[in-house]
């Protein structure tokens, strides 16, 4: 008997790869969910926007995780006896398309705020990354909509330029908001050493929040090329794309505690300087340091953006005695 060719795949790479996705998507969203609770449990005096835009994007990442999962179910489960089932693509597995390029669009949104806001309004540089944040989410709804419409992942191979595109849109919108964030935040350097570590670490949050999420995008683009239409490791590997990024974001917010609480420390050498500065000319700092001490103010101002709090809230600092502090001196 000769086997039609829409018999000729294995179990293991298709099925298979789509469960080995689904349990790390499972596994990323548990983190989700607990950065989330962490979030919303510090009071640090974050605005309701900014919490309500974290529970939406739980929100979305559960139906995520949702739709995965009933599209393995429906492969594993319900529709065990009939392996043909497999080359079938579920509803659910095109709607799952939809919400992580919503989750994302969010999530790079709000990293475009920030980027705009510590470019002084820079039109030109957020709007890279507003159009290949746009141009990704056109391609997840074309995708979802074009998919629904084909019979077999056989046939799959028609919407491969609209998986190109969003693949690599999505590389370059992440890549763009690091490059951005890095090079705003370099450049706001100050030469002060509590300030400039505050200065790394941000940049270092940037790096991970999308270096991690461009590589794996990358690897997908790579084994959707190389692998046949019936493998689908690729989708096994987009499944965890959106979590991901989420949680970068998340990490990010949990971690701002520490970061307020340095600024804080280098916020209070500030005032010393100034009261220094009303001593006898022979004892007053240089033009130069004095040039460096409001670089370093502008500095702590423009952190509050990064940060996502009121500029009141870190510069808590008691006024210093018209002689100066020894113990806040630098």
């Amino acid at each position: 008997m000769t086997i039609p060719i829409s018999l000729d795949f294995k179990v293991c790479d298709t099925l298979g790869r789509l469960y080995i996705g689904n349990v790390i998507a499972a596994m990323c969203y548990g983190i989700t969910v607990i950065q989330t609770y962490i979030f919303l449990r510090r009071r640090i005096g974050d605005s309701t926007t900014l919490k309500c835009l974290v529970l939406v994007l739980w929100m979305l990442d559960s139906l995520h995780i949702a739709f995965i999962s009933h599209a393995v179910y429906t492969y594993a489960v319900k529709d065990f006896a009939s392996p043909l089932t497999l080359l079938i693509p579920t509803w659910s597995m095109m709607a799952q398309v939809i919400v992580a390029g919503i989750s994302d669009l969010i999530v790079r949104g709000y990293f475009c705020r920030i980027v705009f806001r510590l470019s002084d309004r820079n039109w030109y540089l957020s709007s890279a990354i507003v159009v290949t944040s746009l141009l990704s989410l056109a391609t997840s709804l074309a995708f979802a909509a074009k998919g629904l419409s084909i019979n077999t992942w056989i046939t799959f191979s028609k919407l491969s330029w609209i998986v190109y595109t969003n693949l690599a849109s999505s590389v370059a919108s992440d890549v763009f908001i690091a490059a951005s964030l890095c090079f705003l935040l370099k450049k706001h350097r100050t030469g002060f050493t509590q300030t400039d570590s505050v200065l790394r670490v941000l940049m270092l949050y940037t790096i991970n929040t999308c270096a991690l999420t461009s590589i794996c995008t990358i690897v997908c683009l790579i084994v959707y090329a190389a692998t046949p239409a019936l493998n689908f490791t690729y989708a096994g590997i987009y499944f965890v794309l959106p979590t991901l990024l989420l949680n970068s974001l998340l990490a990010t917010l949990n971690a701002r505690k520490g970061l307020r609480q340095s600024i804080s420390a280098a916020v209070t050498t500030i005032p010393s300087f100034k009261a220094r500065s009303l001593r006898p000319p022979a004892e007053t700092r240089s033009r130069d340091e004095l040039s460096q001490t409001c670089s370093n103010a502008n500095t702590l101002n423009m952190l509050p953006s990064f940060l996502e709090v009121s500029p009141n809230s870190v510069h808590e600092w008691k006024p210093a005695s018209p002689l100066g502090d020894s113990s806040t001196m630098v």
